[in-house]
């Protein structure tokens, strides 16, 4: 009974390991994903700022 236990703990501990592990790994993918976004608003920003000023833009 006490082997039973003792292995039911265990899988409970390492089932809450892998859920944190997931929820870290999820985490970090979201925040690269914001970080991409950001960059390539910068990016656009920045290329639509050269085309206008090429073109001789006038706001």
């Amino acid at each position: 009974m006490e082997f039973l236990v003792m292995g039911l703990i265990l899988v409970f501990v390492l089932g809450l390991i892998s859920i944190i592990g997931a929820l870290r790994s999820t985490r970090d993918a979201a925040e690269r994903a914001a970080d991409a976004a950001e960059r390539t608003a910068a990016a656009t920003e920045r290329l639509l700022a050269g085309h206008e000023a090429s073109a001789g833009h006038r706001p």
